[in-house]
């Protein structure tokens, strides 16, 4: 498949197949591809886990409990079908720097510089592996609302708990005539003043 194409085929897909199984091999070639991810310095500041059947179900189980017992964790019911239902399921961390928002209070600039370094170089990382799916023609969602029940997946894990949870990222087939969401015109992406002037330097793709 064109590269180009690739990229404009990836969608993150709300409606899966829960009957259709990734296969270990094309899931294999999937995390070969966060191998390969640039990072600053080569710090590769990730580590990924990925998550068995016996374990998505078990996280599930704790999850439902947790929200049962705290109304205001409804808005996260849906990550639970989510995490039982997914054909595969990894968890994303950071090992470099820690609560940089503290640091970044006191004006450590230079924290910040290298949080936000490691940040940056996870999503290179993230984004190696969506495109590799959609390259085999299977289907991804990343969810950031773990920040709501971090510390219990880690406890439940047996994480360290200074590692920071940054993503969780699944993976499974759409269902049926389900295209996600469609995306902005290049020319409505672009900064407007900026685009103006220089629009005649702009080469579209074809």
């Amino acid at each position: 498949m064109d590269f180009l194409k690739i990229i404009r085929k990836r969608r993150s897909i709300r409606r899966f197949d829960k009957q259709k199984k990734i296969k270990l091999s094309d899931f294999k070639n999937i995390i070969e591809a966060w191998l390969y991810a640039p990072s600053t310095k080569n710090i590769n500041p990730w580590n990924i886990l990925v998550l068995n059947s016996i374990q998505k179900e078990q996280l599930g189980k704790k999850l439902i409990k947790l929200i049962d017992n705290n109304p205001s964790l409804n808005e996260i019911k849906y990550i639970i079908n989510i995490i039982q239902s997914s054909a595969r399921f990894i968890l994303i961390f950071n090992n470099g720097e820690k609560s940089w928002w503290i640091k970044s209070v006191l004006n450590n600039t230079s924290f910040l510089h290298n949080y936000l370094s490691e940040i940056l170089s996870i999503g290179a990382c993230i984004e190696n592996m969506l495109l590799e799916a959609t390259s085999l023609w299977i289907d991804s969602l990343i969810i950031r609302d773990i920040v709501l029940v971090e510390n219990y997946i880690k406890e439940f894990l047996w994480i360290n708990i200074d590692s920071d949870l940054i993503w969780w990222v699944v993976f499974w087939y759409r269902a049926s005539k389900n295209y996600g969401l469609p995306k902005a015109d290049i020319k409505f992406t672009i900064n407007k003043d900026w685009y103006i002037k220089s629009e005649k330097n702009i080469i579209y793709p074809q």
